[in-house]
């Protein structure tokens, strides 16, 4: 028997792991998709201040600085800042 939120974790780094893959063969929409849904996992499996959750946002925030979208992006890599700063890893 698995504890709660386990598998909730292990679908968010499939979901953060997909949209690695897919940034770096040039599906930014399948990333973006992937990525978003990662966010989402993480933050309902260890909540919104998750460190792993900070190194997801950053690598969604590297997708979006790709795409040229720099203000998406900072505004990510901020958040992922202020939850490394508030929960640092083990």
């Amino acid at each position: 028997e698995s504890e709660p939120g386990r598998d909730e974790e292990g679908v968010a780094w499939t979901l953060n792991d997909l949209g690695v893959l897919y940034r770096e063969k040039g599906d930014s929409a399948a990333a973006e998709e992937h990525f978003t849904r990662a966010v989402t996992a993480f933050e309902a499996a260890l909540g919104p201040r998750s460190p792993f959750l900070a190194e997801c946002l950053d690598e969604y925030a590297m997708l979006l600085r790709e795409q040229g979208r720099r203000s998406e992006a900072d505004a990510l890599s901020r958040r992922a800042e202020s939850i490394r700063s508030a929960s640092p890893l083990p």
